[in-house]
Formats: structure tokens, C-alpha cells, sequence
């Protein structure tokens, strides 16, 4: 019986571990960098003489579809969203003013439509930059300051940074149904990686030094 209970034990830390935010998001590098590889993607220089991974034109062309397939769906799409954030981090609903006042998540909200509208908005024009520039310039409407001050105000962490990229692709494949690969995985990928970077970089965040 005890052999029995120790071998439970190990499948279920097992398990647990196959599950955990870090985990995933580890696995999701190890198949991007070697799509990179493959595919042979450029570095090209920014003005501050650091580097960008850009864009192949196949993955930019990915995301613009797979956007306008989540454009297609916005309400139930920001749903599923929002569902995967607070599903690994339930902490994470007081943070957005549109969620902590609701039990579950709000159907028909125009603000977590809008919300959720935004940040995949933002991820996909970062998918542009990096194709056309190879850097990222946030848009017109909002700035680098702003989003960091947002950031640090409510307590994000580098845990919340790899939960919402998680659910991001968790809805991006619910939106491109069997058109899902990991290609396209990290073609969106890419693109938040280096704004996440960014928004840290604003936030004082020092590698190796995050929460």
C-alpha cells in the first residue's frame, strides 16, 4: 500500500507540473525556437542598437487572418479570454474594473469586448512593426508610460504576463477552429513576447529581478 500511494503521489505532482503556467509556457518556447530556426527568421536593428526578432511575411499573414476570425466572434471569443485568465489566475479579477463586480464572467460587456478587443489589437500591430521595422512603437492612443504605470498599479507580475499570453492563444485557437498550428501559435507568440518585454522594460523591471 505504501508503494502504491508513493507512485500516486509522483503522477500527481506529474501532472501538476505538465499544468502550470511556467511549464507550458516553456514547452510553447522550445517549439517556437525551433520554427525560428527553421524558417530562419532576421534580426534587424532598432535605435537603441538592441534587436527585435521580426516577422516572416507567412507569419504576419497568419496573424492578420487569425485576427480578423477573432474580430468575427469578439463577444464570445472575450469571453473564453477572460475565462482562461481567471481559470489560472483567479487573483487576476480584481484587477480589471469590468470583472470584479460580477460573479463569472459578464456577458454582453461592451467594456470587456472592447478590453479584450485592445490587447489582441495591440498584439497584432506589434506583429506589423516587427515585420516593417523591426521594433515595436506603441499606437497613438496609448502610451508606453501609461501602460507601465497601469501595470505596476495593479500588482502585475511576470506570472500574470504568461497567464494572459496563455489565454490569448488559448482563444486564438478557438477562433481559427482547425486552422490551429504552431506556426501560428508562434507567430502570435513573437509579437507579445517582445511588447510584454517593452511594457516590463517601462515598468523598471531588471532581468532576472522580476515578481
Amino acid at each position: 500500500m505504501a508503494m502504491s500511494r508513493k507512485k500516486n503521489t509522483s503522477n500527481n505532482n506529474h501532472n501538476s507540473s505538465w499544468q502550470s503556467p511556467n511549464f507550458i509556457h516553456t514547452q510553447v518556447l522550445d517549439v517556437c525556437e525551433l520554427l525560428h530556426h527553421r524558417i530562419q527568421i532576421t534580426k534587424k536593428p532598432n535605435n537603441n542598437n538592441n534587436t527585435m526578432d521580426a516577422l516572416t511575411e507567412k507569419q504576419e499573414a497568419l496573424v492578420n487572418s487569425s485576427w480578423e476570425a477573432f474580430k468575427k466572434n469578439i463577444p464570445h471569443l472575450s469571453i473564453v479570454f477572460y475565462s482562461s485568465i481567471l481559470e489560472k489566475a483567479p487573483e487576476s479579477k480584481d484587477m480589471f474594473s469590468f470583472l470584479k463586480n460580477f460573479d463569472g464572467i459578464p456577458h454582453q460587456n461592451s467594456t470587456l469586448e472592447a478590453h479584450a478587443e485592445k490587447i489582441f489589437d495591440m498584439t497584432r500591430d506589434a506583429a506589423i512593426q516587427l515585420r516593417a521595422k523591426g521594433k515595436i512603437d506603441l499606437a497613438n492612443d496609448v502610451t508606453l508610460e501609461y501602460l507601465a504605470s497601469v501595470h505596476v498599479q495593479k500588482g502585475v507580475t511576470e506570472q500574470h504576463f504568461v497567464v494572459l499570453k496563455e489565454a490569448m492563444l488559448k482563444t486564438i485557437k478557438k477562433a481559427m477552429d482547425d486552422k490551429w498550428s504552431e506556426e501560428l501559435s508562434c507567430a502570435w507568440s513573437i509579437p507579445y513576447d517582445q511588447l510584454a518585454a517593452t511594457i516590463k522594460k517601462a515598468m523598471g523591471w531588471e532581468l532576472g529581478n522580476q515578481s
